[in-house]
């Protein structure tokens, strides 16, 4: 499961079909870990979210970075 921060709609586009991508707005705290959050960089979203978390990913495009993608462990608090 991967958890969008921003427009889930725009992931699902261009993601694999085999994804399964929840918006933010419906995680809910009985969903537990592990799972990855999507983290868009526009307006530093990614500062905000999911500190202390595993970094296993970027989304760039001509170099610039444009989301991250970071793992939620088990018992670890992100939502």
């Amino acid at each position: 499961m991967i958890v969008v921060i921003g427009t889930a709609q725009l992931v699902k586009d261009y993601a694999r079909p085999d994804l399964i991508i929840v918006p933010r707005s419906e995680m809910t705290k009985s969903q537990h870990p592990p799972y990855y959050i999507l983290s868009p960089t526009r307006g530093n979203r990614d500062l905000s979210n999911c500190h202390g978390s595993g970094m296993v990913f970027t989304v760039t495009r001509d170099g610039g970075i444009l989301s991250y993608i970071k793992k939620i462990d088990p018992g670890q608090k992100c939502y």
